[in-house]
């Protein structure tokens, strides 16, 4: 279809080799935005799906999403600071022992 097009001259005249090259860029440019729009539509309802599960997900808590994601975090954080008291308790351990 893209050659015709690119053939063709006026009504009832027969066709002449790359008469109009212009609709090579017109044929050209809608396929380039419909697949871009195409691929917009495809990750939007990705998007909107992955939202949705993850409003599902706290559907029965009573909290809200900012007070579970600050509850985690601080979860986390306790960890973290667990982890590091018990490493200088380590430590502490060591030089005492390398020391007497």
């Amino acid at each position: 279809m893209l050659y015709k097009a690119i053939d063709s001259t006026q009504e009832n005249k027969g066709p002449i080799y790359n008469n109009r090259r212009a609709v090579f860029v017109l044929f050209v440019s809608y396929i380039v935005v419909i697949a871009f729009f195409m691929v917009n539509i495809f990750v939007g309802f990705v998007i909107v799906t992955f939202q949705n599960e993850g409003e599902n997900e706290f559907k029965n808590v009573d909290l809200n999403k900012n007070q579970v994601d600050n509850l985690s975090y601080s979860h986390i954080y306790l960890s973290i600071k667990a982890i590091k008291i018990s490493y200088k308790e380590k430590m502490h351990r060591v030089c005492l022992k390398g020391s007497a």
